[in-house]
């Protein structure tokens, strides 16, 4: 579940549109990024919105810019910012910037992710976390069910999960799985980007493979194993078989669209396409 920050609604939303209109009987899984602004611009009342996202890393910053732009364009104050320039008094928010006024923040989109935010030097950050008298959109709750060792604490929830649990696939603590040794398992951290660390012996190569056993060993605890299960391919005009990836967007508690994504190899990650998921208006 990539529940912490989300990026992709420029291209769930507009690539889908697009291709919906070149289409016949089709329709599109929903808008999520309305969903999103409109969520947005009730936590800022009119007042100020500020995005953050991690500075340097430019497709973060393409995703906050155009969800600023898009609450820009409803009359609602936003502004990119970074966490570095929030000023924080008893869990309130201001935004500091150079050479202006400070000024009150209503609400804070957070798209910096908790891991990150984390690791960055002890000060003010915490309020992002936990504490804050100003809203923080997504909340740091959303890093539990972010984390792929979340199965492991399944049995001491509350909480009902009985169709999560029955679609995932197997998931193990590294020590309870013969990932070592058994291609039918592969390997993953607790918190990966693009799928950056997800691990299948049979398609690395030795070396890298060592050097990913090696990390996982060194922190067992920042890793897991997982049964591997094959996914069904999508065939294009040609026949070329490409695998499917699909996340659905919740909102408020409400499902507000769906991204795509699908690749030619084992792994959905950074090199994956994005694609327009359309739905048959008769199905």
């Amino acid at each position: 579940m990539n529940s912490d920050v989300p990026g992709g609604y420029a291209e769930a939303t507009h690539l889908a549109r697009l291709h919906a209109a070149a289409a016949t009987g089709v329709s599109t899984a929903g808008d999520p990024t309305a969903a999103l602004v409109d969520s947005l611009a009730r936590q800022g009342g009119g007042g100020l919105v500020a995005m953050t996202c991690a500075p340097g890393f430019l497709e973060d910053q393409q995703v906050v810019s155009y969800l600023t732009a898009a609450l820009s364009a409803r009359g609602q104050q936003a502004e990119l910012v970074s966490v570095h320039q929030l000023e924080w008094s008893n869990g309130r928010a201001r935004l500091s910037l150079p050479g202006r006024p400070t000024r009150e923040v209503a609400a804070v989109f957070r798209f910096y992710q908790l891991e990150w935010l984390a690791s960055l030097p002890a000060g003010d950050f915490r309020w992002l976390i936990v504490g804050s008298q100003t809203p923080v959109v997504n909340p740091a709750e959303a890093a539990f069910t972010e984390s792929k060792r979340l199965p492991l604490v399944w049995s001491r929830l509350r909480a009902p999960h009985d169709t999560w649990q029955r679609l995932l696939p197997e998931t193990r603590a590294l020590s309870d799985a013969p990932w070592a040794n058994d291609d039918a398992w592969l390997l993953k951290s607790a918190y990966c980007n693009n799928g950056d660390t997800v691990s299948i012996r049979s398609v690395m190569t030795p070396l890298d493979w060592a050097k990913r056993s090696f990390q996982a060993r060194l922190r067992p605890r920042r890793w897991l194993a997982q049964r591997r299960f094959e996914v069904v391919p999508v065939r294009d005009e040609r026949g070329v078989a490409w695998l499917p990836c699909v996340g659905v967007y919740v909102v408020d508690g409400e499902v507000a669209g769906a991204y795509a994504r699908v690749s030619r190899g084992p792994f959905i990650d950074f090199a994956a396409r994005d694609a327009a998921l359309l739905i048959y208006e008769d199905a």
